[in-house]
């Protein structure tokens, strides 16, 4: 059993790993363009239930829309200063500003609505 749950782990962090691309480096500032803010944290299994959707969605909108992936435990400041109270958090900017937020395990579907709202309303 213990092997098992080892084992998920690991496949957790790799599935993680693998989202390298959407990592936040230092932290992360709010630009002048549309972004996708994920926060998240390497404990939170529901955030872990939507990585491999926003890896999706990151290849879908590349160019259009900038993802970073915050942790909140790496990036304190920025999710306080961003008013983050729980993970997964979505925050959604357009031109600098935040005008969306859904928290929880939220479905592709309502992300993708958000997403292309942040295109059509420039």
């Amino acid at each position: 059993m213990y092997i098992l749950k080892l084992k998920a782990l690991l496949m957790c962090i790799i599935a993680m790993t693998n989202f390298s691309a959407f990592a936040v480096e230092n932290n992360p500032a709010i630009g002048t363009q549309n972004e996708l803010l994920f926060f998240t944290a390497l404990w939170c299994g529901p955030c872990k239930m939507m990585d491999p959707i926003l890896e999706e969605l990151k290849n879908k909108y590349a160019g259009k829309i900038l993802f970073q992936k915050i942790d909140v435990d790496e990036h304190p400041d920025t999710a306080a200063r961003n008013g983050i109270q729980s993970v997964p958090t979505l925050l959604y900017i357009q031109n600098g500003k935040p005008v969306a937020r859904s928290a929880g395990v939220v479905p592709k579907e309502r992300i993708v609505q958000q997403l292309n709202n942040l295109l059509v309303t420039q």
